[in-house]
């Protein structure tokens, strides 16, 4: 501990100016980052650039910062000077990653914690530990191993340059093909705990036995591991392991009161594209024994087509249903073999049934919290003398733990609001801004286009609970999917 402490003092000598200028970047950051939010405008048109310019400047000081640290006592060579001094390894290891933790982790967690106290959100709820293990994971070690096995900044610049190019290519090629797909549960937990074992081991075999050509290799065979394990589990196949994960999530039977019912000729569905190749055809399909009040979250579905001696499986894929019926993603060559035909077809669904909790009614004020760990703002509140209208702005933190719905109450006279805005779950992220932002949108045209001396009363809000997870069937031995496409 002594060593690394004393390693530690000597990277925070060397560094102190890099510190200082990235402290200052920091800062700058926090101060621009609240300047891209909803409502808030500035009349320096510069400032977006700036911002933009910020998020690229900090990663790229980050990987030279990290780049410097580990070069200080490269792994790659065997002429460097300090192999002659008495370290041990796990000493200089952690001397290593302190620095990182303490001198480039801390700074950048304590400006997104002062921006969640600017936005009226705590850092404390959920949301924030899972974005900080994901910068860790996605950023901060995997910049620290391709240090390890380069010799200087340029080529571990263009390394990581290069890797995240082809990254990047690899899951647009591999995840933007085929239209939307449902997530698989679990998959970023496993991901998260997989790849954290892997890359403690590849620091451990780096630092103990400085074997970088066989930690190039490691690196190289996770990569193409994670890339296929993406594969397996993003794509919601019949046979994946995404289609496991959902089956185990969501068992059959869980919830026997719920079924699916078939109500042919029930509605006339219109045409609709969703994304390229693929249309979405609503089908008179009602789920019964859904308590009223309650309804579905995370709804996924798959589908089965035989006609004839045609046979189309779908992977599992977002839906809704609707009072019009049940969403139906159907690529257009399906519909063009089976859809005109006298078709079988087999439906699962498996979703997630929430319950309303008890309302409560907030008045409008500058700043005023709401149920579901949010914050919302009062950009231009009503004062006397001047127009009344009002935009708010509502802030939480990147993982909302529950649905969260907010409803507008206008005073009488004015139009009526839009439908209730629906605040959706979401799993942490790696950007700048720790909040996610939500303009509720008053009146027919929303927050660019407020109705003079209409006034917001109140906002109510509405936090959804889960009650069960559950998987239901459904067998339809005749249909024709081209009935429901409409004109």
């Amino acid at each position: 501990m002594t060593q690394a402490l004393h390693l530690f003092r000597k990277d925070l000598r060397h560094q102190s100016v890099d510190l200082v200028i990235y402290f200052a970047l920091l800062i700058l950051t926090g101060f621009l980052v609240p300047t891209g939010w909803p409502g808030h405008s500035s009349s320096n048109d510069m400032l977006p650039l700036l911002r933009s310019l910020l998020q690229v400047a900090v990663p790229v000081f980050w990987l030279v910062m990290i780049a410097r640290l580990v070069h200080e006592e490269a792994i790659v060579g065997d002429r460097q000077f300090w192999t002659t001094r008495p370290y041990q390894w796990s000493s200089l290891l952690g001397a290593k990653l302190l620095f990182v933790l303490v001198c480039i982790a801390l700074p950048h967690f304590v400006m997104q914690w002062c921006l969640a106290f600017y936005g009226g959100v705590s850092p404390l709820q959920a949301g924030f530990p899972w974005s900080a293990t994901m910068h860790v994971l996605i950023v901060w070690v995997p910049m620290f191993l391709f240090a390890c096995i380069t010799s200087t900044l340029v080529s571990t610049f263009f390394t990581t340059l290069g890797s995240v190019v082809v990254w990047i290519a690899m899951l647009t090629f591999l995840l933007g093909r085929n239209g939307p797909e449902a997530d698989a549960p679990y998959a970023r937990l496993i991901f998260s705990v997989l790849f954290a074992g892997i890359f403690a081991f590849l620091l451990v075999l780096l630092y103990r036995t400085r074997s970088y050509q066989l930690g190039r290799i490691m690196m190289g065979s996770s990569a193409v591991l994670f890339l296929l394990m993406i594969f397996f589990v993003s794509k919601m196949s019949p046979a994946s392991l995404g289609t496991l994960l959902l089956k185990a999530r969501y068992r059959e039977g869980a919830a026997p009161q719920l079924h699916l019912h078939y109500v042919p000729g029930h509605f006339t569905g219109q045409r609709g594209q969703d994304g390229p190749g693929l249309l979405s055809v609503p089908v008179p399909i009602e789920l019964l024994g859904l308590q009223n009040g309650n309804r579905l979250h995370n709804a996924a579905m798959q589908y089965q087509v035989v006609a004839g001696g045609y046979r189309y499986t779908s992977p599992w894929r977002p839906t809704a249903l609707t009072p019009d019926g049940m969403m139906f993603r159907v690529p257009t060559d399906v519909m063009e073999h089976a859809g005109h035909a006298d078709a079988h077809l087999t439906v699962s669904l498996a979703a997630e049934e929430i319950a309303p909790g008890e309302s409560q009614t907030t008045a409008i004020r500058d700043r005023f919290a709401i149920p579901g760990n949010g914050s919302c703002d009062a950009i231009d509140p009503p004062n006397e003398g001047r127009s009344a209208r009002t935009v708010v702005v509502c802030h939480f933190a990147y993982s909302v733990p529950n649905p969260v719905e907010i409803d507008a109450t206008m005073q009488s006279g004015c139009p009526a609001a839009k439908m209730p805005m629906q605040v959706p779950t979401y799993d942490g992220g790696t950007g700048f801004d720790p909040l996610t932002h939500w303009p509720v949108n008053f009146g027919p045209r929303g927050i660019t286009g407020a109705i003079q001396k209409c006034v917001v009363q109140s906002l109510t809000t509405t936090v959804y609970r889960p009650v069960t997870r559950f998987r239901t069937s459904l067998d339809i031995p005749s249909i024709r999917l081209a009935d429901y496409l409409g004109h």
